[in-house]
């Protein structure tokens, strides 16, 4: 037996909705599809990845003589440290760009950073001196998707993708080749931990903008329960710091 659901009649009935044009509908489909987002630096994390596997072959098919031979072990540890920082940055920036929704772990999803982002703009704005300049506090905790992010993604390409394993082992000079392969290593190591840094600092910037829309949230209930006579302005007279009476006392 089945238990069909239960539609009520819509008869002579006014459903609320926004009222929207058929340009606006077909934007806002897009985005119901799931088709409104790319990330920018998607390419070049792939590209990266694969290049990265290409070397690690290249490099495991290389057998040391039996005296002296070049060293890879570092080099090839790095290579691995920065295939996991790129999934890293792709897991990040598909968050950031609004290619996944979804929070990450305690941090907001695509949708709470623009309401976060934008509230702090508005609370900055609202804070600064009359005669202060318009800042831009929109777009920092998003820099790993803007020229930051695509410049580091990019420069990670290029510099893998310049790497010839074949030019090293026939390099005569084993001094010199080996020398190649510890820059190389330096090199990979430090453009990995700036993947990190990026993930860090877009991080940072959004812990630091929720923590001042919060106390910018904490301010206007302050004002509010100020004009509340018969009960937000009592607990303010018992619980309330004398600065903060001083400076009610000026609203």
């Amino acid at each position: 037996m089945t238990y069909p659901h239960t539609t009520f009649s819509t008869t002579d009935c006014d459903i609320s909705h926004m009222s929207l044009t058929e340009e606006q509908k077909a934007v806002i489909k897009v985005a119901m599809d799931g088709n409104a987002f790319s990330n920018p630096v998607a390419c070049n994390i792939s590209s990266s990845t694969s290049t990265i596997a290409s070397l690690e072959s290249e490099i495991s098919g290389y057998t040391p003589p039996v005296e002296g031979g070049l060293t890879f072990g570092s080099m090839l540890s790095s290579l691995g440290s920065l295939t996991t920082n790129l999934g890293s940055f792709k897991t990040h920036t598909d968050r950031l760009s609004g290619v996944n929704l979804s929070n990450d772990g305690e941090h907001f999803g695509f949708l709470g950073l623009q309401g976060i982002a934008t509230a702090y703009n508005g609370v900055q704005e609202a804070m600064k001196e009359p005669d202060s300049v318009v800042e831009d506090n929109y777009s920092k905790m998003f820099s790993s998707v803007l020229d930051s992010g695509q410049n580091l993604t990019s420069d990670v390409a290029t510099k893998l993708t310049g790497i010839n394993i074949s030019d090293i082992l026939d390099n005569p000079d084993e001094i010199e080749a080996q020398e190649i392969i510890d820059n190389l290593t330096s090199s990979i190591g430090s453009l990995s931990s700036n993947m990190l840094g990026n993930i860090s600092a877009d991080n940072g910037h959004l812990s630091t903008a929720l923590s001042t829309v919060k106390k910018f949230g904490l301010g206007n209930v302050v004002l509010s329960m100020n004009k509340d006579d018969c009960f937000g302005k009592k607990i303010l007279d018992s619980v309330g710091s004398s600065t903060i009476k001083e400076e009610l006392d000026k609203v």
